[in-house]
């Protein structure tokens, strides 16, 4: 499994993970191995635990 997640396409690692319970660990092992970024941890964070919030107040609409 390790092996034919080494040589799927990124983009294809999410599609993989989902197709059957076997593919799960390896695809999301390599999906998450060599990120881009860190976007996509930060992703994972509550916007509430940042300590502001995102959204505007109506009345500064």
């Amino acid at each position: 499994m390790d092996q034919i997640s080494w040589h799927t396409d990124r983009s294809s690692l999410p599609s993989l993970a989902l197709t059957c319970h076997a593919f799960e660990g390896p695809a999301l092992d390599a999906l998450w191995r060599d990120l881009p970024s860190i976007e996509p941890l930060v992703n994972c964070i509550p916007t509430h635990s940042w300590g502001f919030s995102t959204s505007v107040p109506k009345e500064n609409w």
